[in-house]
């Protein structure tokens, strides 16, 4: 089964994306080595989107329609998330977010996604 992340791992925010990124790598091994989700490993399918919107939208699609994620996990940044949500993608395929690496109002309340960064006061 895959789960897919569309994350920086070039530009400005490389550091933060590959770090978001080496941590879900390491908990899907660990759940893998594990047995896995249901007895089934879980395929992590990362993506590059360099905080860009446009290909966070595409990577997004690619890892849906072609990769057959059932999920996406930590994201970085609010505009890539807003653009995600602006885009009804979650909803049109019944997909959970869980994991954003935002604390923006803007991406909150939404019944597709589960926030594990906490808000800042």
């Amino acid at each position: 089964m895959a789960i897919g992340q569309s994350v920086p791992t070039t530009g400005v925010d490389t550091e933060t994306g590959k770090a978001l990124a080496l941590g879900a790598t390491l908990y899907f091994s660990r759940v893998n080595a594990n047995g896995g989700m249901n007895v089934e490993a879980i395929n992590h399918q990362i993506r590059d989107d360099g905080n860009h919107t446009k290909r966070t939208i595409a990577n997004n699609q690619e890892l849906i329609d072609k990769q057959n994620a059932i999920a996406l996990v930590s994201f970085y940044g609010t505009n890539n998330t807003s653009e995600l949500i602006k885009s009804k993608t979650l909803e049109r395929v019944n997909i959970a977010l869980i994991g954003v690496h935002s604390s923006a109002d803007i991406i909150r309340n939404h019944p597709y996604i589960f926030h594990t960064h906490a808000r800042f006061c």
